[in-house]
């Protein structure tokens, strides 16, 4: 074997994963050739059932959440199709009801894409982590991993800016620089997932 085609082999082995099935370690392996995909994908992803736990690593090499580390996958031009909730804090007006969420993002983290998917009207893929501090929070793969569980799709139907005032308009600015979006994310359609979910109140 080509000393070059041996060091790509190690290479992968390195990102081999210590946990999960065979079809995964084989998904997470291709996924290091760095086959070209698409920035966003709308819509429920294929390899991923609603209700079911993965890990970031197979999300990511099955392009249900394409950006590896950000919480924000999608772009100003396209929108956001996917997001990741590992954390929730009173402190940047967020909150969870299971059927609904408010997340807050900047232009850096993402901010931006979701604006574009609210004045698009495009729904979003939403994965909740093992690691929020949440009573909707999934339970872990195990100990030593974090898990994922997809919740379906949502739509972004307001926004308030940084300051806490409602944006009114169909056309929602980019936010600049650091300024904090806060985004209410409804679940569509509205099911019953056997979990119990609350009320939403005023911001």
């Amino acid at each position: 074997m080509p000393i070059s085609m041996m060091a790509e082999r190690k290479k992968l082995c390195l990102y081999a994963p210590t946990h999960g099935n065979e079809n995964e370690h084989l998904v997470s392996l291709l996924s290091q050739l760095r086959v070209k995909r698409p920035p966003v994908v709308f819509g429920h992803p294929k390899g991923v059932t609603e209700g079911s736990l993965y890990s970031r690593r197979y999300l990511y090499s099955v392009n249900a959440h394409g950006a590896d580390q950000r919480g924000v996958n999608g772009n100003v031009r396209m929108g956001s199709d996917s997001i990741v909730v590992s954390r929730q804090s009173p402190d940047c007006r967020e909150e969870d009801g299971l059927q609904w969420l408010r997340y807050t993002s900047n232009s850096r983290q993402g901010g931006g894409a979701l604006c574009s998917s609210y004045n698009k009207k495009s729904v979003i893929r939403v994965f909740r982590s093992s690691n929020l501090k949440s009573e909707y929070a999934p339970p872990g793969l195990d100990w030593t991993c974090t898990s994922y569980r997809y919740d379906g799709l949502y739509l972004v139907t307001n926004i308030w800016d940084a300051q806490g005032h409602l944006i009114d308009g169909v056309d929602a600015e980019i936010p600049v620089g650091g300024a904090q979006y806060t985004f209410h994310l409804e679940r569509r359609p509205q099911v019953s997932v056997g979990l119990n979910d609350k009320s939403c109140n005023s911001l």
